[in-house]
């Protein structure tokens, strides 16, 4: 998109990517490898050619994730006013699963919550 946009000469500063899609589970804080096999490779040609890459990271960790129990043993993960795990039902994006996840959110007030992506 961005190489045809340049090439059509229309002005392109950025691509923003919703981060529900290009990851595995809500709370893997990286590129699904089958679908982004070179993301910093990608980056370094939108760079190339003037244009920003922004993520989009939702607030939200689901059970399974990378980062899921690491969160929840730590407790960076919000707290209903009870103390017990802040969580919405979600609809489940594997088949065989239930239909809906438990999803929690991150604090993302606490900097140790906050999502590390890449080599950040």
């Amino acid at each position: 998109m961005a190489r045809q946009h340049k090439e059509r000469g229309l002005p392109l500063s950025v691509i923003i990517c919703d981060f529900f899609l290009p990851c595995p589970k809500m709370g893997d804080w990286r590129f699904e490898e089958s679908e982004w096999p070179e993301p910093a490779a990608m980056a370094e040609e939108l760079a190339g050619l003037g244009v920003k890459h922004a993520v989009s990271v939702w607030p939200t960790v689901e059970p399974g994730s990378d980062t899921y129990d690491e969160l929840r043993t730590s407790g960076r993960l919000v707290r209903d006013a009870d103390g017990g795990l802040l969580t919405f039902a979600w609809p489940s994006r594997e088949a065989g699963e239930a239909l809906t996840l438990p999803m929690a959110y991150y604090d993302a007030t606490h900097p140790g919550a906050r999502p590390r992506c890449g080599s950040d």
